[in-house]
């Protein structure tokens, strides 16, 4: 089990000065910092320059974190593929100008808006920085901090009012990344969870099910409402659920309750739901068992 503390960046206001200035200074998404006998520039992707380079560079920090799962992502010839469903997305490089123009990181990012879980039906603009990668040569040479700006910086000119990341627990230099030096604060905590199936053994046929309890399919736009009913006033819940809920990798959405009893749409009664989706085109799970 691997604990990712769900960090955010908080901001007081409308979009705080900080951000303002990070956003003036980016002069169109390129920024640069000396590097040795080279230059590093941060700008967008641009798909037929760099998608053969991108795909090279994300196969370089395919590493495992040591003994036991990890979980990579396949972009399925889509470097965008973790981002494009997002109305407002964005991806940026680090670029090594110095040497024939060689990407050495990359971060992606995208602006949704998202329930704040302070007032009921109150939400806000959130950025979102996913899939920062850096070379593992070019690496504690500042590019990701540089990385993470732009996106923030992005993320600010098109209203967002604070920025959300997932880092490891254990990942020592992302916490310092986010935490240290852009001032991060844990907002949530997430589990992942991994079963390996061909060690599941199927329960007595007695134990498989009780008579008592009911088990339903809810239409998208059941499983929308109860989303929203029951989880629409905590922190971070998308308001767009919706639309989660009836994208194309979506497998449904199934509530357990007893029969005859309430539960989930607003009536009592014990009751249980579970979303499933289809991740197996998109990530792939490594198994390092020494």
């Amino acid at each position: 089990m691997t604990s990712h503390p769900c960090a955010t960046r908080p901001s007081k206001g409308s979009i705080s000065k900080k951000n303002k200035n990070m956003a003036l200074n980016l002069n169109d998404s390129t920024t640069a910092i000396a590097m040795a006998k080279s230059e590093v520039s941060i700008r967008e992707y641009d798909r037929e320059r760099d998608m053969e380079a991108i795909e090279k560079l994300e196969r370089s920090c395919e590493i495992g974190a040591g003994k036991g799962f990890s979980i990579v992502t396949n972009m399925m010839g889509d470097p965008l593929c973790r981002i494009r469903l997002f109305q407002l997305h964005v991806m940026m490089v680090a670029e090594l100008t110095g040497r024939g123009g060689e990407l050495v990181g990359v971060a992606r990012g995208c602006v949704k808006r998202v329930a704040t879980g302070v007032v009921d039906g109150d939400t806000v603009l959130a950025g979102y920085v996913l899939g920062l990668r850096v070379s593992p040569v070019h690496r504690r040479k500042g590019i990701g901090l540089k990385l993470v700006e732009s996106v923030e910086a992005w993320a600010a000119r098109h209203g967002a009012r604070h920025v959300v990341a997932a880092a490891d627990a254990a990942n020592a230099a992302s916490r310092g990344l986010f935490v240290g030096r852009r001032g991060y604060a844990t907002a949530a905590r997430l589990s992942i969870l991994v079963q390996p199936l061909a060690d599941v053994r199927p329960p007595p046929a007695a134990a498989s099910s009780r008579s008592d309890v009911r088990i339903e399919r809810l239409a998208v736009e059941q499983a929308g409402m109860l989303y929203k009913r029951r989880f629409g006033g905590e922190p971070l819940c998308p308001s767009d659920v919706d639309a989660v809920l009836g994208a194309a990798p979506s497998l449904g959405t199934w509530m357990a309750r007893f029969a005859g009893g309430g539960g989930g749409d607003g009536g009592d009664g014990a009751w249980a739901c579970v979303s499933l989706w289809n991740t197996c085109a998109s990530y792939r799970l490594q198994a390092q068992l020494k």
